[in-house]
């Protein structure tokens, strides 16, 4: 089979992940495959040399108003899915998905190409304005879909949750199967993400310095970066946790920057399936989530047992957990064990498999 993927970039995200490691699993399978993105800049994941990127846009595109650089795109996504002998285009993401969408409502050739559809957030976020709410009755027209939860496909009509399946993500090899950080643990907090709202970073470092009278010796280290960045750069300074807390960028290497931390928290609004989440979980670092719109969390981590799960916005009960796993080493410990069990049924060949399965499944009903 020759498989489109069409995703917004390659830079760090979750998609991004599931697309690069996806992609690599198909291409050692026998099949062809190319990855459309609207921008093409730094490819952050590993990719099969045998993978051909394709960019929507060009070194010219920022000097073309909004409105002629997306007719642009259009035109250039029209052109690359026809004269490519296509089997199947797979779209994540609002912006790129909108674009296929479009594309396969006007145009019977491209409508000729089956497609599928993954949907990676709470959709009572992914269509909270006008534009992305117009786009809605355009996933009707769609061969079949894949959603992270049951919540995320519980949102949409019942045409499409009978065409859908939920698969979740696959963790990533580097973090399958290891074995836990045993030695003394690093006076560290660490957290993973964009710096954007979504992931609510001031609760996490209000929380963190309602510890610190407690636990002075203890650091806080974000990696990750992000339009908030100097929002977040502010409210460190005007809590004077200069010294205390870290935004760390994006590194290459994050299995190695984190393992040895003493805990891992998100404070995200709304997740699907969170990579940085499943990574923690498997490396056995004790974990505490918010209770996150789009079910991810819930569905990763059952409270006491393999994590701690709290509400959203909650910064006192933060600071409380946050307490009690780093006074409690026998309770962390235990979080650790079932965290790394957990996350067995996770394993990437058997996840990608069930990708490929399904890419089957729609392309035979197509045909």
């Amino acid at each position: 089979m020759k498989i489109a993927f069409c995703l917004g970039s390659l830079n760090k995200g979750g998609a991004e992940r599931v697309v690069s490691n996806l992609s690599n699993y198909l291409i050692n399978n026998g099949n062809e495959v190319i990855i459309i993105v609207t921008k093409l800049s730094e490819i952050e994941y590993k990719l099969d040399n045998r993978i051909k990127v394709y960019s929507l846009d060009d070194d010219n595109s920022e000097n073309k108003g909004l409105l002629l650089r997306n007719i642009r795109r259009l035109k250039k996504l029209k052109s690359i899915l026809l004269n490519n002998n296509l089997n199947i285009v797979l779209a994540f993401l609002q912006e790129p998905i909108a674009r296929l969408l479009i594309l396969r409502s006007f145009f019977r050739s491209v409508r000729k190409i089956p497609s599928i559809i993954s949907v990676r957030i709470d959709p009572l976020h992914a269509f909270d304005s006008l534009k992305t709410k117009l786009t809605l009755p355009l996933y009707n027209s769609s061969n079949g879909f894949v959603f992270q939860t049951e919540e995320i496909k519980e949102f949409f009509n019942k045409k499409i949750q009978k065409r859908s399946v939920v698969i979740p993500n696959s963790l990533n090899y580097d973090f399958y199967n290891n074995k836990i950080f045993s030695k003394e643990r690093d006076k560290r907090i660490v957290s993973v993400g964009r710096l954007t709202a979504q992931k609510n970073f001031p609760m996490l470092i209000n929380g963190f310095n309602a510890i610190l009278k407690d636990f002075p010796d203890y650091t806080l280290e974000i990696y990750g970066d992000g339009e908030l960045k100097n929002d977040l750069l502010l409210l460190i300074k005007n809590l004077k946790l200069d010294n205390k807390v870290f935004l760390m960028g994006n590194v290459s290497n994050l299995k190695e920057k984190i393992e040895r931390s003493s805990l891992f928290i998100m404070t995200s609004d709304y997740e699907g399936l969170s990579n940085a989440l499943m990574e923690s979980l498997a490396l056995g670092i004790p974990t505490i989530c918010t209770d996150s719109d789009g079910g991810g969390a819930r569905e990763l981590i059952k409270n006491n047992y393999n994590g701690v799960l709290i509400d959203k916005n909650d910064v006192k009960t933060l600071s409380r957990k946050i307490k009690y796993v780093l006074l409690n080493k026998d309770y962390a410990k235990i979080l650790s064990e079932n965290a790394v069990k957990s996350m067995k049924k996770y394993n990437p060949d058997l996840i990608n498999k069930r990708w490929e399965d399904y890419i089957i499944k729609i392309t035979n009903q197509t045909k």
